[in-house]
């Protein structure tokens, strides 16, 4: 039978081959390198609410205003992140109405924060 000069096999001739190209394809299962990390896992929502605490940010501060220096004492990230655990904890809304006003906001600005601090742990300053 000549081959397929694209695919490198028989050309499909009749209607009795079609359910056997069909089981073919049943069975064969997409190849692909495997990323290695489980982004897919990640909650959207949340990743969404720390993209918008970056965007405030960035309008107020200018873009990656802290990698510039690293914050410390009252301005650094450990002392937002205690500040935002306990407004959380006591329900207070989060306090930048441009990114909204839910609670549970506090627990994305407590991961930005967090982000911050492993930042300036890895070594990085401009």
């Amino acid at each position: 039978m000549k081959q397929s000069k694209r695919l490198g096999r028989p050309p499909i001739n009749t209607n009795q081959d079609l359910p056997t190209i069909a089981s073919r394809i049943e069975n064969e299962v997409a190849k692909r390198a495997s990323v290695g990390y489980r982004y897919d896992i990640l909650d959207v929502d949340f990743l969404e609410l720390m993209a918008k605490i970056a965007s405030y940010g960035a309008k107020k501060y200018g873009d990656l205003n802290w990698h510039k220096s690293r914050l410390e004492g009252e301005k650094g990230p450990m002392n937002h992140i205690m500040d935002h655990a306990i407004k959380y904890i006591q329900g207070v809304p989060y306090d930048h109405p441009e990114v909204g006003s839910d609670v549970k906001i506090q627990l994305a600005a407590i991961a930005f924060n967090a982000m911050m601090e492993f930042y300036y742990c890895k070594g990085g300053t401009e």
